[in-house]
């Protein structure tokens, strides 16, 4: 069981069809960003996989539903409970209770959060309610974790620096991760794969392993803004309905030329 694989998935809403014979494979323990314009189908995709919507047409392979965890736009916390009892109130059936206590103080700990413990949402920034977010997202014992757009609203800095502590997460836990953002250079920072779609219904324009060292990973870097032009250039002329179009061909064509003269 190597992958997740989206077998021939349509999906569609009234008269829009969002997936159509939409067919993906997702390598387990590695982290897939999916990029791509407005609207595209990203979201759809991420519900389809978590069981929150179901497709028209097709299957989802090797995946356990009860083995999922998601991490999305806003923190969705508890507005009433304290940051240790939102960990809590998650874990309360899956830690058992002698182990909970400490269980949710070590991952407080891993988010910088565990001076904050006591600290109520209305009391927090939005870079600690989403770090908080990712802490009750990696603590579940899940295998799949789901990321939809989750650094959104914050400013660049600190989206940074959230995708370090996902990548750092990720290299503690070794999640499958399945992370959706518009944002190609998040993409590029963060991902081992990088799928660029095109406009609805969404069509694979590229895959691209991500070939860049973990540590190289850094703004202004040549090869990362090389990469990122290409992305960015393929997915306008995706966005247009032009998939399949000579531009399409011509753009790829150019990109992996160059590199071969690298």
């Amino acid at each position: 069981m190597d992958s997740i694989r989206l077998e021939h998935i349509s999906k569609g809403y009234d008269h829009l069809k969002v997936l159509e014979d939409f067919t993906l494979d997702l390598p387990h323990k590695e982290i897939t960003c999916i990029v791509g314009p407005s609207g595209c189908g990203k979201t759809t995709l991420l519900n389809i996989l978590a069981g929150l919507d179901r497709q028209d047409e097709g299957q989802v392979e090797n995946l356990d539903h009860d083995r999922i965890s998601y991490v999305f736009q806003e923190p969705r916390l508890l507005p009433w409970k304290n940051a240790e009892d939102n960990l809590k109130f998650v874990l309360r059936d899956k830690i058992a209770a002698r182990d909970l206590d400490d269980y949710v103080k070590s991952w407080l700990d891993k988010v910088e959060l565990l001076p904050f413990r006591n600290y109520y949402p209305r009391q927090m920034s939005g870079g600690m309610m989403q770090r908080l977010a990712l802490a009750r997202a990696f603590a579940m014992p899940s295998d799949v974790l789901l990321m939809d757009e989750p650094f959104k609203g914050l400013d660049a800095p600190l989206r940074h620096k959230m995708l370090e502590l996902t990548r750092k997460l990720w290299g503690e836990e070794k999640k499958t991760i399945i992370f959706v953002t518009h944002d190609i250079q998040e993409s590029l920072l963060i991902g081992h794969r990088v799928i660029a779609l095109s406009t609805r219904p969404a069509r694979i324009l590229d895959d691209i392993t991500v070939d860049i060292q973990v540590k190289d990973r850094k703004i202004g870097c040549v090869k990362l803004a090389r990469v990122e032009g290409y992305l960015y250039d393929l997915i306008e002329h995706g966005s247009l309905g032009l998939s399949n179009c000579p531009r399409i061909t011509q753009i790829k064509q150019r990109y992996y030329d160059s590199k071969q003269c690298l």
